[in-house]
């Protein structure tokens, strides 16, 4: 696939840390063709990827922060529904080690994070989005219902009282 080259969001960590507050943003959004791979997806407005570096030639750390609007299909009842999005990532940034940084470093000398802002977005969209709540549903084949009417309707067996035993962390069982 062809890519303009504003596409590729490039980052040279050399030019960004001689900015006043070694931080540089990029206006995102998607293609025709990378909106394809978000099924529930309609649009993606107001996008904006943060990026903010720390360290000194050749290894840096990068935040990078996505921000933006996302317009989603409600899995439940198929309307459209605002959801704000918001993650980010730490990523080692080495100009001299490729084995040692998180992204290759490009021939340019510089940084493709348009990767980086797709996994991002990514993981910020649930796979089902839903503000309705689920309802009941009776078949000959099957029953389906929301988490919390599962739990309540869970017959209790001789293993009910180990239920919820592993969700603690270690450190709250040290304590």
């Amino acid at each position: 696939m062809n890519r303009k080259e504003e596409d590729c969001l490039s980052l040279d960590p050399e030019y960004v840390l001689r900015l006043p507050d070694a931080s540089l943003s990029f206006d995102v959004g998607l293609t025709a063709e990378e909106r394809k791979a978000f099924v529930n997806l309609l649009d993606f407005a107001d996008g904006q990827l943060d990026v903010s570096l720390v360290g000194k030639s050749p290894v840096f750390q990068a935040h990078v922060l996505l921000s933006g609007n996302a317009l989603v299909r409600d899995s439940h009842d198929g309307k459209e529904r605002a959801l704000p999005i918001e993650d980010g990532v730490d990523l080692v940034l080495d100009t001299k080690d490729d084995e040692e940084s998180d992204l290759p470093l490009e021939r340019d000398g510089t940084f493709h994070l348009r990767g980086t802002f797709l996994s991002l977005l990514h993981d910020a969209i649930p796979a089902n989005y839903s503000e309705v709540p689920l309802t009941r549903i009776e078949t000959d084949d099957y029953v389906l219902m929301s988490e919390d009417e599962y739990e309540r309707s869970r017959k209790k067996t001789a293993f009910s009282a180990l239920d919820g035993f592993f969700d603690e962390t270690d450190d709250k069982k040290d304590s």
